[in-house]
């Protein structure tokens, strides 16, 4: 008697292929098919071999502490993804031993002192995982000796003058993480004599202790951080005291562009009289320092100037300067300027001006400005001239075409429905690019066609009409001609109903 093997289920084999395919696509594998797949598929230990990351992708079911254990050697901080009934010492010296930062991963109950000597001694900054009873004075000295900046992490039980100065002696930046209430003459001494520029974090900790003698003693030792922390944090609207920015020009007028815009908001007859006197310093200065008035001089007395989209775009700016003849359109990114912006450029731009074709032939759905009256009479004007451009059969012979269909994209297409509804124009679309497919109308949207879009564009599975997707088999023949589209099917049905 013949016995004939049952046909294997559509889905197993399309999940085996997606796996087959590459590892990484176990991310799209929904837990009830783990125990379905062949196990030379799906091979945890080989899977963790190639591809550890994975391993917080199994299943609980799936771990023991074998591949646990093989997880660690491949990576430590897999640590966070072992289930708690399989953790044990071995596993945790596992991880430990390789990355003491793992510790952050070890609940209190298994965190031995040993365990967090250990890591301490490793790599000081895991004191900051550590609560009050797990540290010890031994700990935070060592901590201390080797990372300074480790004083923030030490418990208030083993805080002590003593163990600071010696943190901040060893490196002044630790004052960051020093109590307030520790902080006093000695140790300000002791933290501006060091070698980092520190008067913006002492600021910071208490503006009590930036005293004239302070500021001074910083002045002369970082000239340059100590006055751009002035000007930018220091500064008074009241008194518009310029002491300090004259002092940062006369050393080096390229460290205005660390001045923040801001500074200049309040203070615009001192920026206006700065530009005009050194029209060469407009490119040091921040663009967010200028507002609209400031900018169109900046840009009169010096070519140079760089104003922000925000501005480059205002109808006045446009209007007053001739930015807009010199810009350089192909380094323009369109569809990050935003509706308004965009609506300002069509409002300031002739209608057939070349720069509109450039500008909506690049939009993606451009950006809700299609009802605009500029963009619906561009539109309607060319919406026929369109849909001959793409059609092969009239795109020789029509004497009407004006329209350069080149800066028009599949997105701007499907902007203006202008749905592909004879099947010569649909197959030249497709052979040109499959992402046409979304421009086609419902009819032109066979099964042949829609297989061979989705192959190539997996993501087009939205454009797919629903009589289609509701048809006899249509969808298993989907998963089982492309694997890959397991990924995207989540969008548009429930998996489960391929189970046999």
């Amino acid at each position: 008697m013949n016995l004939v093997s049952p046909a294997p289920n559509p889905l197993e084999a399309a999940f085996t292929a997606l796996i087959a395919h590459d590892k990484q696509n176990i991310v799209y594998l929904p837990s009830f098919m783990f125990l379905k797949l062949p196990s030379d598929i799906l091979n945890v230990n080989q899977l963790i071999e190639e591809k550890t990351e994975l391993y917080q992708r199994l299943p609980k079911y799936f771990m023991n502490k074998d591949n646990a254990l093989q997880a660690l050697q491949r990576n430590p901080l897999n640590l966070a993804f072992i289930p708690e009934e399989l953790l044990d010492n071995d596993l945790i010296r596992t991880a430990l031993t390789q990355e003491p930062l793992a510790i952050g991963y070890v609940k209190d109950k298994f965190r031995l002192s040993e365990y967090c000597l250990h890591c301490v001694l490793q790599k000081p900054e895991t004191l900051g995982f550590l609560n009050e009873q797990q540290q010890s004075q031994f700990m935070v000295e060592m901590a201390i000796e080797k990372n300074p900046a480790c004083i923030m992490y030490v418990a208030p039980k083993y805080m002590t003058y003593r163990l600071i100065k010696k943190a901040v002696t060893a490196d002044n930046r630790a004052i960051e993480g020093v109590p307030s209430e520790f902080i006093d003459d000695e140790l300000l001494n002791v933290v501006f004599a060091g070698q980092h520029f520190i008067l913006g974090m002492v600021d910071r900790k208490n503006p009590k202790f930036i005293t004239s003698h302070r500021i001074n003693q910083s002045l002369n030792r970082f000239p340059v951080e100590t006055l751009v922390y002035l000007i930018n944090e220091k500064s008074s609207i009241e008194d518009n005291n310029i002491e300090y920015l004259d002092q940062l020009i006369q050393i080096d007028p390229i460290q205005l562009q660390q001045i923040s815009g801001s500074y200049f908001w309040d203070r615009e007859e001192l920026l206006i009289s700065l530009i005009r006197n050194r029209p060469d310093f407009i490119p040091y200065i921040v663009p967010s320092a200028y507002n609209l008035k400031i900018s169109i001089l900046a840009y009169k007395l010096n070519p140079e100037f760089k104003p922000m989209d925000v501005i480059v775009f205002d109808p006045e700016f446009m209007a007053s300067t001739d930015y807009l003849d010199n810009l350089n359109w192909s380094l323009v990114d369109v569809n990050a300027l935003g509706t308004a912006t965009i609506l300002n450029i069509l409002n300031c731009l002739p209608e057939n001006d070349e720069r509109v074709y450039l500008l909506l032939g690049r939009l993606n759905g451009f950006q809700g400005i299609v009802h605009h009256p500029a963009v619906q009479a561009f539109l309607e004007k060319h919406r026929q001239d369109i849909y001959l451009a793409l059609n092969p059969a009239l795109i020789n012979t029509s004497n009407m075409l004006t329209v350069n269909t080149d800066y028009l994209t599949y997105e701007s297409l499907t902007s203006i429905d202008l749905h592909i509804k004879d099947d010569e124009t649909a197959d030249h679309l497709l052979a040109k690019d499959m992402i046409f497919y979304s421009v086609l109308s419902h009819d032109m949207k066979t099964q042949d066609r829609t297989l061979k879009a989705i192959e190539k564009y997996p993501s087009l599975v939205n454009k797919i009409p629903l009589d289609l997707l509701n048809a006899p088999d249509f969808l298993r023949l989907l998963v089982s001609s492309n694997p890959l589209m397991l990924r995207h099917i989540g969008k548009i049905t429930e998996i489960e109903q391929f189970v046999a």
